[in-house]
């Protein structure tokens, strides 16, 4: 229930980001939902992620498979996660009538100016040049480094404290 909750606000904390005008999400973005959980460089963490995705039903769809779902923060370019998560992108980019959501679990982890985090996170502009069709969810029990003053997550209503 209360996870519920959570989720309920997170739905409108979107709508009020994506469509400031107005509206609901199912209006606006009729291709459905797409996903991808980014995690740190931890096998076990990225399995029990997995795992918990499959689970709940949420593998298959527009996304691909469990494996293209749940990667970790890899920067180099050469790597799987980079391929999958540069096809991610390019998807975001030819369906704007789709949401793209990345969940940036444990999104504390390596969140340096040069580091894998941003090289995933920050990719999708900023302002007015940032893609309307993409909602980029900060996940942490410890997001002390997220939330300076020189952070982009900078006004109260961008944060759910749960």
């Amino acid at each position: 229930p209360e996870q519920e909750c959570v989720a309920a606000a997170l739905v409108r904390m979107t709508e009020r980001a994506l469509l400031p005008g107005g509206g609901s999400l199912e209006d606006v973005f009729t291709d459905g939902l797409d996903f991808l959980v980014l995690v740190p460089r931890f096998t076990t963490l990225q399995q029990q992620t997995a795992a918990r995705v499959q689970k709940m039903g949420l593998a298959d769809g527009a996304g691909g498979s469990i494996g293209q779902r749940v990667i970790m923060y890899q920067a180099r370019s050469g790597s799987g996660t980079s391929k999958m998560f540069q096809r991610f992108k390019s998807e975001s980019e030819t369906h704007s009538k789709r949401l793209f959501c990345i969940i940036a679990d444990e999104c504390h982890w390596g969140a340096t100016k040069t580091g894998a985090y941003s090289q995933f996170v920050n990719q999708f502009g900023d302002g007015d040049k940032r893609q309307k069709n993409v909602v980029i969810l900060l996940v942490s029990a410890t997001p002390y480094n997220c939330l300076t003053r020189d952070s982009r997550v900078t006004q109260p209503d961008n944060v759910l404290k749960w």
